[in-house]
């Protein structure tokens, strides 16, 4: 699923993810959560939901629409504080992001891809 991924939207040749399984704090449920920081794409990504499709043998995952509701975009999704989020369904706070990401780099697996032709 990873490789997929990279494939269609990875922009350097090496790509680093660091996958961890995280108990959010804000999420009440309690459940873990495996998330991916992808720091090449300057992403977080809802890895643990990420489902590939086959139809035929084909890949036929729909990567556009895993892309739209797994990713944060760590460039244009993250707001200072948790108020600024507001009504959004899809903004997160610093503050969170940060705890992800060194959660991720320090706990995480780190998986390697290198980028083939698309």
């Amino acid at each position: 699923m990873l490789r997929g991924l990279v494939r269609r939207y990875g922009r350097k040749g090496v790509n680093r993810i660091y996958v961890a399984k995280l108990v959010d704090p804000e999420n009440n449920s309690g459940s873990p959560f495996l998330y991916g920081y992808w720091p090449e794409d300057h992403s977080i990504w809802l890895v643990g939901h990420l489902q590939q499709w086959f139809e035929d043998r084909r890949d036929a995952t729909d990567y556009a629409w895993l892309k739209y509701k797994m990713r944060t975009d760590l460039r244009k999704d993250v707001v200072p504080t948790v108020e600024d989020i507001g009504w959004s369904s899809y903004l997160v706070d610093r503050p969170w992001t940060r705890r992800i990401i060194h959660a991720c780099l320090t706990r995480g697996r780190k998986i390697t891809i290198y980028r083939t032709r698309r």
